[in-house]
């Protein structure tokens, strides 16, 4: 592997753990629940989450 390559499951685990956490803060912070239907998430937060499926799928 070159070293200029990036290990694409630790960038899969820390952006996971980013997301996961930065969700779970805007939930508690407006009491938003999961079940609540569609989330109200900022646009860039919304990319994020969007972005870490497709690296996840390729």
């Amino acid at each position: 592997m070159y070293e200029h390559m990036i290990d694409k499951e630790r960038v899969i685990k820390t952006l996971e753990w980013m997301v996961n956490t930065l969700k779970h803060q805007f939930d508690q912070e407006t009491g938003h629940a999961p079940s609540m239907g569609p989330n109200q998430y900022s646009p860039e937060m919304t990319e994020a989450i969007a972005l870490l499926a497709d690296l996840k799928r390729r």
